[in-house]
């Protein structure tokens, strides 16, 4: 589910925006939307 956000990843940093969009990760964690998951596993 990360891959699109790979093209966004700077020095190993993916900024994201302060969207609300609940998303459930592979870990079972809520975060605030599928860019700060991705933020977190990356």
């Amino acid at each position: 589910p990360c891959r699109p956000y790979l093209k966004f990843m700077t020095n190993g940093i993916l900024p994201c925006t302060k969207e609300i969009n609940p998303t459930k990760g592979p870990d079972g964690k809520m975060y605030n939307s599928p860019c700060s998951m991705c933020a977190t596993m990356l």
